[in-house]
């Protein structure tokens, strides 16, 4: 039977959950379990506290050492409130190179990112 265990984002520097800001370089939001039986369901919202509208760039899946990302676009708009950008999507365990999610914006320090992950263990 599976585990599950809910967690924070690995980059979460506080290790408390708190909102943490997007730079405008790739940087690591989360990285996934190295297991092969084991994923992490993932929960991720924004909030953009700038006066303008910012372009947001989730990397899915990146594994560290390439670029095959799939990438997911969105606009984040200015002062709306929360905006789900990844609504439960999964990363399986990878044993030789652990799946990151990263993310950039247009802005930096305009968007700010929480969210929190499931660990499942089969």
């Amino acid at each position: 039977m599976a585990t599950f265990t809910k967690g924070l984002l690995s980059a979460t520097a506080a290790d408390d959950g708190q909102a943490f800001p997007v730079v405008s370089s790739h940087d690591t939001v989360h990285t996934g379990p190295s297991l092969a039986t084991s994923y992490d369901e993932i929960w991720i919202y924004a909030s953009n506290a700038s006066a303008s509208d910012v372009t947001l760039t989730i990397g899915w899946g990146e594994e560290p050492s390439t670029n095959d990302d799939l990438e997911i676009v969105m606009n984040v708009t200015a002062k709306t409130g929360y905006h789900m950008l990844i609504p439960g999507l999964i990363l399986k365990g990878n044993a030789s190179t652990a799946l990151v999610v990263t993310a950039y914006a247009s802005a930096t320090n305009a968007v700010n990112l929480t969210g929190y992950v499931n660990h499942i263990v089969a």
